[in-house]
């Protein structure tokens, strides 16, 4: 009997490989043609296990498409300097992205608080004003890459509203204090074991 892999909708670039015991690997893989070309990237580990979540889904095909989005920019001639530091910018964060990383943020609107990823968060707290009625403000951003922003929304599940948003518990807003006494710190691990009951609504 063949054994189907996981479904999920809108993986550009998604290979499955099964492993033992009904557990499956759900890789990226970037063109061929480009890799011919000599882009910089091999195939990205995003996921191992045997059902994924629903957050596990929506966190698979966002990495999906962020690294098919950003290899075809590559393709089209943008991103020359792909997996290295710019030392010319003039940015006051791109010294501290890293080719796969970025920055994990957190954004209030004063009820809740937002989770996110975003290679500029101030950039993505405008974007994120403009489709919202109350004032947002951002409370922290650090160095860090999807999977810390994926860690750390599992770690603090129980305070889940809808989306990457959040209820403001007093262990979030700790951590976030935690993070801010040394502003380039980069991922800290909660240490809270993972829970294994988080649904996410749709």
């Amino acid at each position: 009997m063949t054994v189907e892999p996981p479904k999920i909708d809108n993986v550009p670039g998604l290979k499955w490989k099964a492993r033992a015991h009904g557990r499956w690997e759900a890789w990226w893989r970037p063109r061929h043609d480009l890799v011919g070309r000599s882009y910089p990237k091999t195939m990205h580990r995003l996921w191992v296990g045997a059902e994924p979540t629903d957050m596990d889904r929506k966190w698979i095909s966002d990495r999906c498409n962020f690294m098919q989005n950003e290899m075809l920019l590559w393709g089209r001639g943008g991103m020359p300097d792909l997996g290295q530091q710019r030392s010319t910018s003039t940015s006051a964060e791109s010294p501290r992205t890293s080719s796969w990383g970025g920055y994990v943020y957190f954004v209030t609107d004063g009820v809740a608080i937002k989770i996110g990823h975003a290679s500029s968060p101030r950039s993505r707290l405008a974007e994120l004003q403009v489709s919202h009625h109350i004032t947002l403000s951002l409370l922290h951003d650090m160095p860090g890459k999807f999977e810390d922003e994926y860690m750390i929304q599992q770690s603090f599940s129980h305070l889940h509203i809808r989306g990457e948003w959040f209820r403001p518990g007093q262990d979030l807003l700790d951590y976030i204090e935690e993070l801010r006494k040394v502003p380039e710190l980069p991922f800290k691990d909660t240490g809270r074991r993972l829970s294994t009951e988080y649904q996410p609504e749709i």
